[in-house]
């Protein structure tokens, strides 16, 4: 081959190259999604393994265009039943402004994690992390005063 092969075979890869990574495709994301009022062990999910039967690819509900979807965890805590807590996983495709947020009224408290890799939504959420982590630290500084007496 001459120079002016190499040189084309060169140019075409590059155009190739480009046009392969300029390329706007959407990756369907897959989820847990699960009740656990209705599906055992949906409060209790811990890895992202493929092979949970909970574990499905997101899809458009009828009538709906495809989406943006992400991972969605609901926690909530009745009040009337005491301690009783139902664990809702599924796909969304509305985004709220955070990644976590907590409501809470007279009948329930919960609290809305989303997130946007496959199967995020199989540990605990992190706004359940978050506040354990942030009353661990808010109790450090007694811990240490108490220490240093």
């Amino acid at each position: 081959m001459g120079d002016l092969s190499v040189n084309i075979i060169v140019k075409i890869s590059v155009m190739a190259a480009v046009l392969f990574l300029t390329t706007n495709t959407v990756n369907a994301i897959s989820c847990f999604q699960c009740n656990s009022v209705k599906d055992p062990g949906c409060d209790t999910i811990t890895d992202n393994s493929t092979e949970n039967a909970y574990y499905r690819e997101c899809q458009p509900m009828l009538g709906q265009e495809k989406s943006n979807f992400f991972c969605r965890t609901i926690t909530l805590s009745l009040k009337e039943t005491g301690s009783h807590v139902r664990v809702v996983r599924s796909c969304g495709w509305e985004r709220y402004k955070r990644d976590c947020y907590e409501y809470e009224d007279e009948d329930h408290k919960e609290t809305v994690c989303q997130c946007f890799t496959d199967g995020c939504n199989s540990r605990a959420s992190p706004g359940v992390l978050h506040s354990t982590l942030l009353a661990f630290l808010s109790i450090l500084p007694v811990l240490f005063t108490l220490h240093t007496k």
